[in-house]
């Protein structure tokens, strides 16, 4: 039979970081966002704003599938919650079709 050992502190053969606000802590809060990241609140309109772009330019054709959520979240490093509050912004406007399990698509006749 196999006992569980219980270990309370660090673990041995590891350092130890001080712990955020303790002098040489480190505060996760203070690391720079990247560029791309919005600050402002109305990342979603940003996001559908660029996905609008790209259909009027031709980067996106008719029928097109959108990137993925998760590609798009990454990309804008935002919560996957708000791009898809900017494909259900396209959606609404017709520029996009939506349906759920299946990847958003360029809707026909919405290059401008």
């Amino acid at each position: 039979m196999t006992r569980k050992v219980e270990r309370n502190g660090p673990t041995p053969g590891r350092r130890q970081e001080p712990a955020a606000g303790a002098p040489g802590g480190r505060d996760v809060r203070r690391r720079a966002l990247p560029a791309v990241a919005a600050h402002d609140g109305d990342s979603y309109r940003r996001i559908a704003a660029d996905l609008l772009g790209s259909i009027r330019c031709g980067a996106l054709a008719d029928g097109d599938p959108l990137p993925t959520m998760k590609d798009l979240a990454a990309r804008y490093c935002v919560a996957p919650s708000t791009v898809h509050r900017a494909i259900t912004t396209l959606t609404e406007d017709g520029k996009v079709v939506a349906s759920r399990g299946r990847r958003a698509r360029v809707a026909a006749a919405s290059g401008g």
